[in-house]
């Protein structure tokens, strides 16, 4: 029994006990941490991400909770990101720039497709891409919102993360899908009134443009569409309320 008690008064809970290895992880990436309740995503100081072999830095909010985060992304003017690929779902939000991004699928197909202000694209699950700046003169700065937290956390391993060689060909969408098209969905609510609209892509060209619908559920003239991305569980919408009036209030988990 002394044998035993002494061994357990040697082992190091702090390693076992309320471990966060997601925040282990982005602590250790060496690029700048931001917390606070909003961000400018333009103005966040980033710094050198080797990773990515471009400039980064990680903007979290109070609150977010352990399910999902945001990075952003800096490519120096005519330079590339290393390729990457993980096991963490991931859609980005271009902020300043134009470029591109190949991404390969399963099969060795490589998909490429060209981006600017305010364009949306998701990457499919595990597949391998690389985001290029296509101005010489100004960086690109893309936003991209992941559920890192999530499966981090889940697997504690950076290896399984970041180097897994599984292939989600399921999860890639119809071809269509990095070409700007995507699948116009409706949602009935036992009523026979379609209460929601989703678009179902991989690559939205412009958010400003894209076309909306009706959704009174959420306030009289209110516009919305929400995206299917990949099949992700990670979904998007985007909104236009009319002048003087307000989005009606609703709550929901962080």
């Amino acid at each position: 029994m002394s044998d035993e008690k002494n061994s357990a008064e040697e082992i190091d809970i702090s390693k076992k006990f309320l471990v966060d290895p997601y925040m282990n992880w982005a602590k250790s990436e060496g690029i700048p941490l931001h917390l606070d309740f909003g961000h400018n995503l333009l103005a966040l100081e980033t710094d050198v991400w080797d990773r990515w072999d471009a400039r980064g830095c990680f903007a979290h909010t109070h609150g977010n909770g352990d399910f999902m985060a945001n990075y952003v992304l800096e490519v120096a003017p005519s330079k590339k990101t290393a390729p990457i690929k993980h096991i963490y779902e991931a859609f980005f939000y271009a902020l300043a720039g134009y470029g591109s991004t190949t991404v390969t699928y399963p099969d060795g197909e490589v998909r490429t497709f060209e981006w600017g202000p305010k364009s949306l694209f998701t990457i499919p699950l595990n597949c391998k891409y690389q985001i290029f700046n296509g101005s010489g003169q100004e960086p690109a700065r893309l936003s991209c919102t992941n559920d890192a937290p999530l499966v981090i956390n889940l697997f504690h391993n950076e290896r399984f993360v970041f180097e897994n060689e599984f292939d989600f060909s399921e999860r890639i969408g119809d071809s269509k899908h990095f070409e700007g098209e995507g699948d116009h969905l409706t949602v009935n609510r036992g009523d026979n009134v379609a209460e929601a609209n989703l678009w179902e892509t991989n690559f939205v060209n412009d958010l400003t443009n894209f076309k909306l619908y009706a959704m009174d559920s959420r306030g009289k003239g209110s516009l919305n569409v929400s995206f299917i991305l990949a099949d992700s569980t990670m979904h998007a919408h985007s909104s236009e309320i009319p002048m003087g009036r307000y989005k009606k209030a609703h709550r929901h988990a962080a």
